[in-house]
């Protein structure tokens, strides 16, 4: 999952915690600045149990790519208003909804923007994916792949160009894309 962009003072605080129930599992967090550029690896463990502060000496914009298997919390200290000026959400890029797999049209995306989605399950639990590929059908990132009952997310993106999402879902899913 990729954060929002945020606008950090030049010392700011990463606090993160990840605690699975039964075995152990990834978790990994990296920041980047807010031009996309990598910042630093803070972590990429395969544990039961973790929790840490981290401390970052350089201002400026920046967001957080964060992978984690099991339930995870992630607070910034320090940081101002998020960096876009842009009114939340933005324009309407994509809208679609179905049951099952689904290949999307392309569309364009500016340097921020964010793709929204549910997933209800009436009964059992099913799997749900969504991919993003580049327009030239380059794979971009697996930004959800679980089995779940219910599923109700924002990730945020910051990669312009055109783009198109792969979907699957065993249950009715919407998507929504803005930016």
């Amino acid at each position: 999952m990729e954060t929002r962009t945020f606008h950090a003072s030049s010392e700011w605080t990463i606090q993160y915690s990840m605690t699975c129930r039964s075995d152990t599992a990834n978790f990994s967090i990296v920041t980047y600045h807010g031009d996309g550029s990598y910042g630093d690896l803070l972590e990429n463990l395969i544990t039961k149990r973790i929790s840490k502060t981290q401390y970052i000496h350089e201002g400026g914009d920046w967001y957080l790519k964060i992978d984690g298997d099991c339930p995870w919390r992630v607070r910034v200290t320090g940081a101002g208003k998020p960096a876009s000026t842009r009114p939340p959400g933005g324009k309407t890029l994509l809208a679609v909804s179905a049951t099952g797999t689904m290949s999307t049209k392309k569309f364009t995306a500016r340097a921020d923007w964010t793709i929204s989605y549910t997933f209800t399950c009436r009964a059992e639990t099913s799997n749900f994916s969504i991919t993003t590929y580049h327009g030239n059908n380059q794979y971009g990132d697996l930004l959800e792949n679980l089995i779940t009952k219910r599923l109700n997310k924002t990730q945020y993106l910051h990669e312009r160009g055109s783009w198109y999402l792969k979907i699957d879902g065993g249950c009715p899913w919407p998507v929504t894309v803005r930016g």
